[in-house]
């Protein structure tokens, strides 16, 4: 249970193992590991992928009206990452 409970924090970055505090590359990891969540988990699901080729014409249908549902969230936060950087 513990370790289900510390995927769940708002900072992955001190769960990995020996990692020092550090707020600069602990908020570029925060940063990463939402971009990849978002390109994977999100985008891979319900965009013309192998992936999504992949799911049950339902499923993939129940995905992309999620998406549709949840985009203003996704766009916010895409735009919130463009603003802290820019690169």
């Amino acid at each position: 249970l513990l370790s289900i409970q510390s995927l769940l924090s708002t900072d992955p970055y001190y769960n990995e193992p020996g990692v020092p505090r550090n707020v600069v590359a602990s908020e570029q990891y925060s940063d990463y590991v939402r971009h990849e969540t978002m390109r994977v988990a999100v985008l891979d699901m319900v965009g013309d992928t192998s992936l999504a080729r992949s799911m049950p014409p339902k499923l993939l249908s129940v995905a992309r009206s999620l998406f549709i549902a949840h985009f203003p969230v996704y766009r916010d936060t895409c735009e919130e990452h463009a603003k802290r950087n820019p690169e």
